[in-house]
């Protein structure tokens, strides 16, 4: 199951497989103010029978990860209820519907939407903004992308075309270099059997910002 959670300061991305009975773990790429790290996470989960749930995790280091989970009919929502601090901590996670990837789990086109959002307090920021457009994949590791960005009311359209590659667990990443010279690069995980990818910018020239959206089969 991919899961995709926002908090404050952060977004996480990444991939929790839980075994049917009580046991969980999964692999997150995390971006923190703009830094990319990785980590990986295990532990148990129970289930009531109205659908509500819980799940606690640990990494190697014991940072722990405890969630509550509300099971719905396209996958599961989340909050940690206890954060650090005054972050807020929420996403989604979707049942990924196959066992094996590879490039060809990406063909055609994705509507995809994304937000990004500054972590700091700096009124100059260019962030947030909010960008809506299509990416469209080969089957065999090339992709092209159109989209309109709206920041501070101004709105731009931008074209663009790079490379990506799956991962047989799912996970995947894409580079593209936009018609304005600038180059991304996302964290992907896809679900529902290649129609739809949850995604984070890992490299994006975006500073203290957190990049992240959806991307759905046409």
């Amino acid at each position: 199951m991919d899961f995709a959670r926002n908090v404050t300061n952060q977004g996480y991305l990444g991939i929790v497989t839980f075994d049917g009975i009580s046991k969980a773990s999964g692999a997150f790429t995390i971006n923190t103010g703009g830094t990319i790290t990785t980590d990986s996470f295990s532990g148990t989960y129970a289930v009531k029978a109205n659908g509500t749930g819980s799940l606690s995790m640990a990494d190697k280091q014991n940072n722990k990860l405890q969630l509550a989970l509300v099971i719905n009919s396209t996958g599961l929502q989340f909050l940690q209820p206890n954060p650090n601090g005054t972050a807020v901590m929420n996403g989604t996670g979707t049942p990924q519907g196959s066992q094996s990837f590879s490039n060809a789990s990406l063909k055609g086109t994705y509507g995809f939407s994304e937000n990004k959002w500054d972590t700091t307090s700096d009124p100059n920021s260019s962030e947030p903004d909010a960008t809506l457009g299509l990416l469209t994949f080969d089957g065999a590791g090339k992709v092209k992308v159109s989209f309109t960005d709206e920041h501070k009311g101004q709105v731009n359209t931008t074209t663009g075309s790079g490379t990506y590659s799956v991962n047989s667990d799912g996970s995947a990443s894409a580079n593209v270099t936009l018609s304005n010279k600038r180059q991304i690069t996302f964290a992907i995980v896809i679900n529902s059997g290649g129609k739809a990818f949850q995604f984070q910018g890992t490299n994006c020239g975006c500073g203290n910002a957190v990049l992240a959206g959806t991307a759905i089969h046409q």
